[in-house]
């Protein structure tokens, strides 16, 4: 949640579902759900979403999205997402993540270490991968 209210202004419609977020803050173009993603993404909301071609923004906890993935493979059968971003502060989960991704027909485009944290020895890393063709 703490990502998505600075860069909504460049989406059409931006939905932020994370258990810390600021629903104070919702609008016309920006909606906050109070919820685990992997239940949210269960299945009603699809319909909210539209048909439109959607840019997923992940950015879990520590230890990854090995809980989440498997509801959002399932989502991703359902929706248009031609985009994802995946964003990860410990280095074995993200790798571990974005592998399961690209084994799911996501080719990587673009991967960047930021060090947020100078002088110790956190970082995070940032994948965009765009979904396969095929």
């Amino acid at each position: 949640g703490n990502l998505s209210w600075d860069i909504h202004p460049q989406f059409s419609h931006t939905t932020c579902v994370d258990l810390s977020v600021d629903q104070s803050k919702n609008t016309e173009k920006y909606t906050s759900i109070k919820s685990p993603v992997g239940d949210w993404v269960k299945g009603r909301h699809l319909d909210a979403l539209g048909s439109r071609p959607l840019t997923l923004i992940t950015d879990p906890p520590r230890a990854g999205m090995e809980q989440d993935l498997p509801q959002l493979f399932e989502f991703n059968k359902k929706a248009q997402i031609f985009r994802w971003i995946h964003i990860g502060c410990d280095p074995d989960a993200f790798a571990r993540d974005v592998g399961r991704i690209i084994k799911r027909g996501f080719i990587l485009q673009k991967v960047a270490v930021l060090d947020l944290f100078p002088q110790t020895p956190h970082v995070e890393a940032l994948a965009v991968l765009q979904k396969s063709p095929t």
